[in-house]
């Protein structure tokens, strides 16, 4: 059996934030996110380790960037500021992918063979070439 978690770059931002893991003493979400795709990460590691011996295979994957509906807690302007759109929405942002091929990434780890050997890497990135 194999488990894919979709994780991302957004781990980086945080660790758990143990000491207040709810946000109760004040919200940011970037923060939020990124400690979301830590404890993503966190998990898929823990389960492989727990479940390697009955052959569970765990693998949280960072799909690529992609423009996806969590932009919707977000100003136009905060996109602009950011790099990823014109003041059109349009994507200019560097190594965006579509929604297809950030899929792809998924459907690559859950099907796969190369993450049926033991020594598999616990993280998975499929690169796309613009076409």
């Amino acid at each position: 059996m194999r488990v894919v978690v979709n994780s991302s770059a957004g781990r980086t931002l945080t660790d758990i934030r143990w000491h207040d893991p709810h946000f109760r003493t004040g919200y940011d979400k970037w923060l939020a996110y990124g400690q979301a795709k830590t404890a993503n990460a966190l998990f898929a590691v823990q389960l492989d380790a727990l479940g390697h011996i009955d052959g569970v295979r765990a693998f949280a994957l960072h799909p690529g960037k992609i423009i996806t509906g969590l932009q919707r807690e977000m100003t136009l302007h905060e996109q602009i500021e950011r790099g990823w759109v014109d003041e059109h929405g349009t994507v200019i942002g560097a190594d965006f992918k579509t929604s297809s091929q950030g899929a792809a990434t998924g459907l690559w780890a859950a099907t796969s063979p190369l993450l049926d050997r033991p020594s598999a890497p616990a993280a998975a990135h499929v690169r796309h070439r613009r076409g």
